[in-house]
């Protein structure tokens, strides 16, 4: 997608609707448009101005825009990512920051911006969209991702929160519980940086059946280490000999929360996956987590995390994808941590 701005063909002379990526020189434009139209427009323009650092890397961010007369009235980001499977690596995209000035709404600005951010990509993808946005892509062509749904484990006897969730919690920590019997947890240790085993590990999935983002140590220590305003865990299995094997983990000790972030892994390895997740769980429970939630669309990798007490919600991230070529749902090797709608 090149730099010019393009005139819209399908907009009227009156609305002088003009779609085009972000000019350089713009970008405190755009950061001012998200913190007045969007909930959490201060995170959403921190995340941004940091994810432009990233330059055309993946993890990198291309805004879209749209301008009535000059005035930018809508956006959306595009994060790029590469994806590969069976041999093959595309260029894809997760969209993120969907929003349209409330002045221009119903009018189709939001629709060709979706599809313009589609275009440069072989697959776009969306993750943690709002309802409308979720409605709207769907109209766009946007295909629903199988086994996108959280999960969660329940790993103490105390909760908090809603009446409702009290009284849930119990039957949901039995069940979970009784899904764990005979199962003992492995340990795990605590690693600072992700070497060159990750390089390896994104090199050994080229190959995998199920799509997957190729996440080098490089990309890793980005995402994982340098993200602003969050903190996470990396949980390593000691005495591997496979490349990787390490989770990414969040808690929130307030509300007695963690999350399974991330689980870089080959799926195929179901040793691995084991002995990764169990020791997760025995770190959560250490530290006074009673609640685990996760997302992993991964059928080998939801396997393990249903021997281990994870239990499907009806929780949903609408995670959905539109594509000329790739068919994420025939399977696909997407987490918690993937995308954007984690940081928020």
């Amino acid at each position: 997608m090149t730099s010019q701005t393009v005139q819209n063909p399908t907009s009227s002379q009156a609305d002088d609707l003009t779609l085009s990526p972000l000019a350089p020189t713009a970008e405190d434009e755009l950061l001012a448009f998200y913190r007045e139209y969007l909930p959490r427009g201060e995170d959403v323009a921190r995340y941004c101005a940091w994810r432009r650092q990233r330059g055309n890397a993946d993890g990198g961010v291309e805004p879209t825009v749209a301008r009535q007369g000059g005035r930018l009235v809508g956006a959306v980001s595009s994060i790029r990512v590469t994806l590969q499977s069976s041999g093959r690596r595309v260029a894809g995209s997760w969209q993120v920051d969907s929003v349209v000035a409330p002045s221009m709404r119903g009018r189709g600005v939001g629709r060709r911006l979706v599809d313009a951010a589609a275009a440069p990509y072989v697959v776009a993808m969306a993750k943690g969209t709002a309802p409308g946005m979720y409605r709207l892509r769907r109209r766009a062509g946007f295909e629903e991702v199988p086994g996108a749904n959280y999960l969660v484990a329940i790993v103490g006897n105390r909760t908090r929160g809603s009446r409702r969730r009290r009284l849930a919690f119990p039957a949901v920590h039995a069940l979970s519980a009784f899904r764990r019997v005979g199962r003992r947890a492995g340990e795990l240790h605590r690693v600072t940086h992700f070497d060159g085993r990750f390089d390896d590990l994104a090199e050994a999935m080229v190959d995998a059946p199920e799509w997957t983002p190729v996440k080098t140590s490089a990309y890793l220590e980005w995402r994982y280490r340098d993200c602003p305003e969050r903190e996470y865990l990396i949980l390593a299995a000691p005495g591997t000999r496979e490349p990787g094997g390490a989770v990414v983990v969040r808690m929130d000790h307030t509300r007695r929360e963690g999350y399974l972030v991330d689980a870089l892994y080959d799926p195929r390895n179901q040793a691995l996956g084991h002995l990764l997740v169990g020791g997760a769980l025995r770190v959560f429970s250490r530290e006074g987590i009673t609640a685990v939630w996760t997302l992993a669309t991964s059928r080998p990798a939801r396997r393990v995390l249903r021997a281990w007490g994870f239990l499907p919600t009806r929780r949903t991230p609408h995670f959905t994808f539109r594509s000329r070529d790739v068919d994420l749902r025939t399977g696909c090797n997407i987490w918690h941590g993937d995308g954007d709608a984690e940081l928020y």
